[in-house]
């Protein structure tokens, strides 16, 4: 089933899957993030933590540690925050 780059909100990571989140529904893909965000290669996707990658443009608030995206409370780590905040400060 092919999903536009548009309706992903985000990607979480698990074990050796990834769980792709749209608005309707939810994909799993047998695969890890790395590769999955190399081989999709999407600039508004943004790595935020090992285990997420969001839509930049969905995000609907954030403070220092977390996000929102669709009612969904996603983790914002330290060692990712600043490529997320110089992203968002482009929009």
């Amino acid at each position: 089933e092919k999903i536009s780059p548009g309706e992903i909100h985000f990607v979480k990571a698990s074990g050796s899957y990834v769980h792709i989140h749209t608005e309707k529904n939810r994909y799993v893909l047998s695969q890890n993030l790395n590769s999955f965000l190399m081989r999709i290669n999407l600039k508004e996707l943004v790595r935020i933590h090992r285990s997420y990658a969001i839509n930049i443009g969905n995000v609907e608030s954030f403070d220092d540690t977390s996000l929102m995206i669709a009612g969904h409370k996603i983790p914002i780590s330290e060692s990712y925050r600043q490529e997320f905040l110089s992203r968002v400060r482009l929009l």
